[in-house]
This record gives C-alpha cells, structure tokens and sequence, in this order.
C-alpha cells in the first residue's frame, strides 16, 4: 500500500496531505514509529497549507487533528 500511495504522491493534482496521511498510517501499523510520524508531520505542513489557501479548510483541519493523533500513537 505504501508504494501504491508514493506513486499517487508523483500525480499531479493529488491530496498531499491525505496521502502522506495514510502512508503515516501504514507505517504506524508496521510498527515503524519515525516513518510514520514523518509522513503525519508531512501531512500537518500539507493540510495546514491546503487551510491558508482556503481549499477544503474543515477537511484540513480534520486531517490536522488525525495527523496530531496518529504522532502521538508514534510516540
């Protein structure tokens, strides 16, 4: 799943937040903490500029609020 989502990451147009989002996730499960809490951190810088640009803004700050979750579960 995390190569699936890593080659979505290269086309344009893509959720970048979503998608480090769930690679976050997967690592999370895998048990790779520092993995996972990059690509949550990647998220947070993703989503929170999605949120300047007034795009989806509670969308974003949903994904802000999972992505901090998911940092603290990869502590």
């Amino acid at each position: 799943a995390i190569r699936a989502f890593q080659s979505a990451l290269k086309s344009p147009g893509t959720q970048e937040g979503y998608i480090h989002q769930q690679i976050g996730y997967c690592y999370q499960k895998l048990g790779d903490k520092s993995s996972g809490r990059t690509h949550y951190e990647q998220a947070i810088s993703s989503y929170e500029a999605q949120s300047r640009q007034g795009v989806q803004k509670e969308l974003a700050e949903d994904g802000i609020r999972a992505c901090k979750q998911g940092i603290k579960l990869c502590e």
